[in-house]
């Protein structure tokens, strides 16, 4: 079993040297690993899943899957199309309600940041990206309320007037979010307009829209550190 190569940096090392993962933060991409899946054979996770969100389970106890929060959550997503996976360190048990994914020396978990001993959920959303880290008695209540949160369940609209700009929910944190809001509001911003002749001009038919640079060093440190990871 090999996992793959996380994204989230080196992490910190413990007394022995060992390097110790910090777990993964919101909007993080989850590291892709292969593992001995449901069916006995390796697999890897990417083929499986991607496209809904997912909920990937770490149980390192001797449970193999039993755990009465995993049987609760299991339940409540039972109509659901979320994904639901859970990582043993040892034989699955029979009546373990979900796929589970073999992880006996927990490397997998390792590169997910989890503490051995307690039952982790780290859930996805469809682009396999960190929306939560769920840990507790509590923990099927708080999977649930993420993954309902983690993709638009309304019946799907056209846009027809939609500015040339990609969105990518999810990609700054809350705080980060109202930091720089505060910053344009401190700040102030520089009205900008539309292209016509080489020249740019200001025409409120077409485009109302004040904009801050960012120029202070630290900030921008900041920022970029935020974005790339």
């Amino acid at each position: 079993m090999t996992a793959g190569e996380p994204t989230n940096g080196t992490g910190a090392t413990d007394g022995t040297g060992a390097t110790v993962r910090r777990p993964f933060e919101a909007g993080e991409r989850a590291p892709d690993f292969v593992a001995r899946g449901p069916s006995g054979q390796a697999a890897r996770f990417y083929a499986h899943a991607g496209g809904r969100p997912t909920a990937v389970l770490f149980d390192s106890s001797t449970s193999g899957g039993q755990d009465p929060r995993i049987i609760d959550l299991a339940g409540r997503l039972a109509a659901r199309t979320d994904m639901v996976l859970c990582l043993v360190a040892v034989d699955p048990s029979p009546e373990c309600p979900v796929p589970v994914w073999a992880d006996p020396d927990r490397a997998v978990g390792s590169a997910y940041g989890v503490t051995d001993g307690e039952l982790t959920a780290v859930v996805l959303d469809p682009n396999l990206r960190v929306i939560g880290t769920v840990t507790g008695d509590d923990l099927a209540d708080e999977v649930t309320a993420l993954l309902e949160a983690a993709v638009h369940r309304d019946p799907p609209t056209t846009v027809t007037a939609q500015a040339p700009v990609l969105l990518l929910p999810g990609a700054l944190p809350l705080q980060w979010c109202q930091r720089l809001i505060d910053v344009w509001h401190e700040a102030g911003g520089v009205d900008t307009g539309v292209e016509r002749g080489g020249d740019e001009v200001l025409d409120d038919a077409y485009k109302r829209r004040r904009d801050h640079t960012v120029s202070d060093p630290e900030l921008m440190r900041e920022l970029s550190t935020v974005v790339g990871r």
